[in-house]
């Protein structure tokens, strides 16, 4: 008579796929206690995976991975590739949480103040979870549609914050698999993964550097950026070059800019004439 599957993981997967992620740690943990799998293991894994940018680290999720390849008869291949296709897949989307919700705190600091700050970044992540979803392929969650909880970035309405939080994220990923023991031919797929942590880190810090509050320099004052453009076009033209350069010229600023150095470019032209 063939093994009838543990029910735990049938409900652990299910739990993973609508993303109450609380619920598949408890039922994962539960087959554990009857019985060491590689489904258990890598399906604890997974879901704690899911959950860097909340309570779970990257060192509980390598722990469950070795315990994975420790099992009898391990496909220790596929156990590494489901590592690091789950950890690309968690940047991947970490990053996008918080791409998101950088751009959310810039418009709502321009169009509504602090004081309203809160309300308008709320629906930042839930935008990003419609837009990011994700269906798993292969590996324990296959077909689950599963994505990374956005955690604690819900709680976060400041840019350096959502910014530092996804860093560490990132950070505590590539230090996790460095500690894991990869055989030879995956070492290239692990390669690919640094970089693609590379490319969201810099994506984030320039994303992060934009939505800093503007300074207090001269040409973040409208009315003195376009007197210089109007009077000593040059140096109005650094001005407005350095606050592009932090990230808040607008669109008015430049064609505020571009009229006005007309101006200056006609009555130059007349003085020689």
């Amino acid at each position: 008579m063939a093994k009838q599957k543990d029910f735990s993981l049938d409900k652990a997967f299910m739990a993973v796929k609508a993303q109450r992620y609380d619920e598949a740690l408890q039922a994962y943990e539960a087959s554990l206690d009857k019985e060491h799998s590689v489904e258990a293991w890598t399906g604890l894994g997974i879901a704690k995976l899911f959950q860097l940018l909340d309570d779970q680290t990257m060192e509980e999720v390598i722990f469950c991975f070795q315990r994975a390849k420790e099992v009898k008869n391990a496909d220790c291949n596929q156990i590494e590739l489901d590592l690091i296709n789950y950890s690309t897949l968690v940047v991947s989307q970490g990053a996008n949480y918080c791409v998101v919700l950088l751009e959310k705190i810039k418009e709502a600091e321009k169009a509504a103040g602090k004081a309203a700050l809160a309300t308008l970044v709320s629906g930042a992540i839930s935008l990003a979870s419609d837009s990011t979803k994700t269906s798993v392929i292969g590996g324990v969650a296959a077909g689950a549609g599963a994505g990374v909880t956005a955690g604690k970035l819900n709680e976060i309405s400041n840019a350096q914050e959502a910014g530092k939080l996804t860093l560490n994220m990132m950070k505590s990923v590539i230090l996790g698999l460095e500690s894991f023991e990869f055989s030879d031919k995956n070492m290239k797929k692990l390669d690919d993964l640094r970089n693609t942590i590379a490319e969201a880190s810099n994506t984030i810090e320039l994303e992060a550097e934009k939505s800093k509050p503007a300074s207090t320099a001269w040409y973040n004052t409208s009315w003195k950026l376009y007197l210089a453009l109007y009077i000593i076009n040059p140096l109005g033209l650094h001005g407005l070059y350095k606050k592009y350069k932090e990230g808040h010229a607008t669109t008015t600023d430049y064609i505020v800019a571009t009229i006005l150095s007309g101006f200056w470019v006609i009555g130059i032209l007349g003085i020689f004439e």
